[in-house]
């Protein structure tokens, strides 16, 4: 029961000597730029994680499916319009992109994304409640 006691103890003071270093001015700075650090790393490791899913994702296909999909795959705001398909573990992503909707969808999102008209918000708004380039 001694020990316990002690143990907390001294964790309670450590835990109070991190706080008082945390809050000093002068490791303010260190602290924020420490932490930003770790949260681009967390992204990038985030971003590297999703696109080697899609990229099994993709694999697992027959070849036709592959072949449909291979011209979406060029462009970073496809890819993620793609990535979002992976999301559901119990949706087979194949089926998702053998949809015809789904291929008229991003077939209408290239088209904008070539002609540079939007930008990736109103790509993504547009492009989804079903409008065409030639609609703008």
């Amino acid at each position: 029961m001694m020990l316990q006691s002690s143990c907390h103890s001294i964790f309670y003071i450590q835990e109070q000597s991190f706080q008082r270093f945390c809050s000093a001015p002068e490791n303010l700075r260190i602290l924020k730029e420490e932490q930003h650090r770790e949260f681009r790393s967390l992204q990038k490791m985030s971003s590297k994680n999703s696109a080697i899913f899609l990229r099994d994702s993709v694999l697992r296909l027959n070849m036709d499916a592959q072949r449909d999909i291979a011209p979406f795959l060029e462009s970073k705001i496809l890819r993620s319009i793609l990535k979002t398909f992976t999301n559901e573990s119990d949706v087979d992503f194949g089926v998702w992109v053998q949809n015809e909707n789904i291929i008229d969808m991003l077939t209408r999102a290239k088209k904008v994304k070539v002609c540079s008209y939007f930008s990736h918000n109103e790509l993504d708004s547009d492009v989804v409640r079903g409008h065409d380039v030639a609609d703008v």
